[in-house]
C-alpha cells in the first residue's frame, strides 16, 4: 500500500501546487463549504491536542498513520468505482492526502526531516479531519462528502505551501534518483 500511496503522492507536482489549490478551493465552493483561513484555522486548531499527542509518541504516529492509509483505500476503492460527476474533486483529494501521507511516513522514517514542528502538527490536523467520521459533510454522501475534507486538505496545503513545496521538490528528486 505504501508504494501506492507514494505513486499518488508523487502526481503532485511542486510546480503546480498553487494552481491546485485554487482549482480545489472553487470544487468546494460549488459544495457550499466555506473555505475562508478562518474556518479552516478554526477546524485544525480543534484537532490540535490529539495531533500533539500522535506527534509525540512514535507508537501513536505509525497507529494514526495506519488509519489515514486505510481511508486512502477507500477513497482509492471510491474514485475506481465512480462514474459519477465530481470525481475530479475526490481525485484531488487523494493526490493531496496521499503527499500529507508521505510526508509524514518520509518523516518518521527519518528519510526527510527538514520540517518545522508547526507544518507537522498543521498536516497530522488535517489528516485527522480527513480521517474523522464526523465532519461537516458525511463521507458517506457519495462525492460531495469528501468536500470539506478538500477544503481542509487543500487549506492545510496553502497554510504550509514554502515546506510542502519544498518536500515535493525533494520527492520527486529523490524517486528520480532510485530510478537510476
Amino acid at each position: 500500500m505504501y508504494d501506492e500511496i507514494k505513486g499518488n503522492a508523487s502526481k503532485v507536482s511542486p510546480q503546480e501546487i498553487d494552481k491546485d489549490i485554487s482549482t480545489g478551493l472553487i470544487l468546494t465552493q460549488k459544495n457550499d463549504i466555506p473555505h475562508d483561513d478562518e474556518w479552516s484555522h478554526k477546524i485544525l486548531a480543534q484537532k490540535e491536542k490529539r495531533a500533539r499527542e500522535i506527534l509525540s509518541d512514535r507508537e501513536e504516529f505509525v497507529k494514526f498513520l495506519v488509519k489515514v492509509s486505510n481511508k486512502l483505500d477507500k477513497l482509492e476503492d471510491t474514485v475506481s468505482h465512480s462514474n459519477v460527476k465530481g470525481v475530479e474533486l475526490v481525485n484531488l483529494l487523494l493526490k493531496y492526502t496521499s503527499a500529507f501521507f508521505s510526508l509524514l511516513s518520509d518523516y518518521l522514517d527519518g528519510r526527510y526531516t527538514n520540517l518545522p514542528y508547526t507544518t507537522l502538527l498543521t498536516v497530522v490536523c488535517a489528516l485527522l479531519y480527513f480521517i474523522s467520521p464526523v465532519d461537516v459533510i458525511p463521507d458517506f454522501i457519495p462525492i460531495a462528502g469528501y468536500a470539506d475534507d478538500l477544503a481542509i486538505i487543500l487549506s492545510c496545503g496553502k497554510f504550509i505551501k514554502d515546506d510542502f513545496r519544498r518536500y515535493m521538490l525533494w520527492l520527486h528528486e529523490n524517486r528520480r534518483g532510485n530510478a537510476n
